[in-house]
């Protein structure tokens, strides 16, 4: 493949433009997927993660959407005989999914150190965090993911503190920190170096979030309808700007949330 940067300056040309655009375009759709979850390529892909760290496969949980995730995660700790299975969900998320992006981060920096001067790595560091993790900030993270999270735990608050629940959770197809990966894979050729991302890009296109337990996994579908507006905020006047097939919606307009 021809790396969108020269091998011997890696002074990103002004084509380049178009090929962020593309990553934040693919990325995005991959974020606001209203397909059903792929169950097998998802679930495979958890139980390759956690094979890799040395945890036997999971017992894998479907939920059918954000709320019945994490309800389904509060019923069966409340259980006597299920709750051990549910320790320390965000030490397993660190093992799953953290070690795999410091690793990645490494090899991806010592490979351009190798290949370049560190003022031209600091040029390309700062243009793929301007040009695609901040718009997938923006249009994943802030758009949607923020507010789903923020009515989630509005529900949640009675039960038990929530930021104890979502400390623990890998975002699935909204995971946009994976993104950059994608782009030193492609454009400078860098495959065995993201090769640890592999896994959870393959989560993200095919199922939505996912709560990792010691010997149970509980994912979750992605939703069935999302509105948006001009600006990729959440929005529809005439009913749930995001809902899942079990129901569970979120209200908003231009972004705000609003009650039904």
């Amino acid at each position: 493949m021809t790396c969108a940067h020269d091998e011997a300056s890696l002074t990103p040309p002004a084509a380049l433009d178009t090929v962020f655009d593309r990553y934040v375009k693919d990325w995005t759709a991959i974020g606001l997927s209203t397909a059903p979850a792929d169950r097998p390529v998802a679930e495979a892909a958890m139980w390759g993660l956690y094979r890799e760290v040395g945890m036997k496969p999971p017992e894998m949980i479907w939920c059918a959407s954000p709320r019945a995730l994490v309800f389904q995660r509060l019923y069966i700790a409340a259980s006597e005989a299920h709750g051990s299975r549910l320790v320390d969900s965000e030490r397993i998320v660190r093992l799953l999914r953290n070690r795999r992006q410091g690793q990645t981060a490494t090899a991806i920096w010592a490979g351009l150190y190798s290949r370049t001067s560190a003022e031209q790595v600091d040029i390309i560091a700062d243009m793929i965090g301007g040009r695609i993790e901040q718009p997938l900030d923006v249009a994943i993270q802030k758009n949607v993911r923020t507010p789903v999270n923020t009515v989630v735990k509005a529900i949640l608050e009675s039960a038990r503190p929530a930021n104890a629940i979502f400390s623990g959770v890998m975002w699935g197809n909204q995971e946009i920190s994976v993104a950059p990966g994608l782009y030193y894979r492609d454009e400078f050729g860098m495959v065995q170096e993201t090769e640890p991302l592999s896994p959870l890009i393959q989560l993200a296109r095919s199922a939505g979030w996912v709560i990792p337990c010691a010997s149970m996994c509980l994912l979750c579908d992605r939703p069935e309808v999302i509105h948006l507006d001009a600006d990729g905020r959440l929005h529809n006047a005439d009913g749930p700007a995001i809902r899942w097939r079990d129901g569970f919606s979120v209200y908003a307009l231009h972004g705000q949330g609003v009650t039904a």
